[in-house]
């Protein structure tokens, strides 16, 4: 079963992706002048500060402001152009503690929440700009993929790019 989740998982990410090149070209606004976790009157939800952690399997250059839920176990990790970045992880946490972590930290509101899964998609998050973020229950945990573009690199870049993993020691923003 889990085979058969992580290929489905894969191929949203997929679709995810291309649907995010395909706009790649697209201005958009972003709120780089404000910090992630300031407080708005549209949503005052913020997330405690995370402890520094650490997480390994990451692809070269994955940015480290992208906050990972305690105890991830990266299960891929990719850079594609330079500048993007995918990342499917699992933890033993319920769904609901870790839609509620990432409720809180990206500051999003529930309208991507069904039962036992959430998507959102196309927020920043500081200097990168999330592509794609799925949270899904899998029964005995929960799985977290996202697609990412890191707007401080450029796409293209050959010093960023390739599918090499590598660890990185993580701090939430």
């Amino acid at each position: 079963m889990k085979k058969t989740f992580i290929k489905w998982g894969v191929l949203g990410l997929t679709l995810a992706l291309c649907a995010g090149l395909a706009g790649c070209s697209a201005e958009r606004t972003t709120q780089n002048d404000i910090p992630p976790n300031t407080q708005t009157q549209e949503n005052q939800q913020t997330a405690p500060a995370p402890a520094e952690r650490k997480v390994t399997g990451l692809a070269a250059g994955f940015p480290a402001a992208i906050p990972f839920y305690e105890g991830a176990s990266v299960v891929e990790s990719d850079n594609f152009n330079g500048n993007n970045y995918t990342v499917v992880y699992t933890v033993t946490a319920t769904f609901t503690d870790v839609l509620d972590y990432y409720l809180g930290v990206f500051a999003l509101d529930e309208s991507g929440v069904e039962d036992g899964l959430a998507y959102y998609e196309a927020f920043d998050f500081g200097d990168v700009f999330v592509k794609g973020l799925t949270i899904e229950d899998t029964g005995d945990g929960t799985t977290v993929f996202m697609t990412l573009e890191d707007t401080r690199q450029t796409s293209g870049s050959d010093e960023d790019s390739g599918d090499s993993a590598g660890s990185a020691s993580l701090t939430a923003e």
